[in-house]
């Protein structure tokens, strides 16, 4: 049996139950569970890597403002949330997370939140681990991503910031990776805005 959600509608002057509608019943149904589900891999990342500061996870687009072709999967940002629930106001990273990314499947994602989480990293050790703008990813870098699990490979213009999920790593997180992979179909197609 399917349930269908139902609203009460004061002003119709009816005391019974009407099918909401169809774009009101699904607000806030897909975006919950897979934020839910990148924040439930965070903090496995952090079990396994106590120093993974906490941080606020952002679902959006990784192609507005991108050149046509290029996605951005992931970005880690320091310290721009403020957190007021917090003693002194703590101020919290970012990391964001491109919704066109999602198609690559549950592996791929892990990688890039263990990709984010290695720049998270640098930062709480305090480790220049990029340089131009924080595009060419450094030597550091690829040895911190080594530490949390991932295989590097370097690549012109960007650096060591081409990452892959061994199988080990894989092995790891496999809890996390079930909980991505439910995930599967829900993907952003990029385009331009309005499209």
């Amino acid at each position: 049996m399917t349930a269908t959600p139902t609203t009460t509608r004061p002003d119709s002057g009816s005391s019974r139950d009407e099918p909401a509608p169809a774009s009101r019943a699904l607000t806030g149904t897909l975006s919950s569970p897979i934020v839910s589900a990148f924040e439930s891999t965070w903090a496995a990342i952090q079990r396994q890597h106590p120093e993974i500061p906490d941080v606020v996870i952002v679902l959006a687009s990784g192609s507005i403002g991108m050149p046509r072709g290029v996605l951005r999967l992931g970005h880690f940002a320091a310290m721009r949330w403020h957190h007021t629930h917090t003693a002194a106001g703590q101020r919290l990273p970012e990391v964001f997370v491109g919704g066109e990314g999602l198609g690559r499947g549950a592996v791929a994602v892990l990688g890039t939140l263990l990709h984010e989480a290695t720049h998270a990293l640098a930062h709480v050790r305090r480790v220049q681990d990029c340089s131009r703008q924080g595009r060419y990813h450094n030597r550091r870098f690829q040895t911190l991503a080594t530490e949390m699990g991932l295989d590097v490979r370097q690549v012109p213009v960007i650096g060591w910031s081409d990452t892959d999920v061994p199988r080990a790593t894989v092995a790891e997180y496999a809890e996390e990776v079930d909980r991505l992979a439910v995930l599967a179909g829900e993907v952003r197609h990029g385009g331009s805005a309005g499209s």
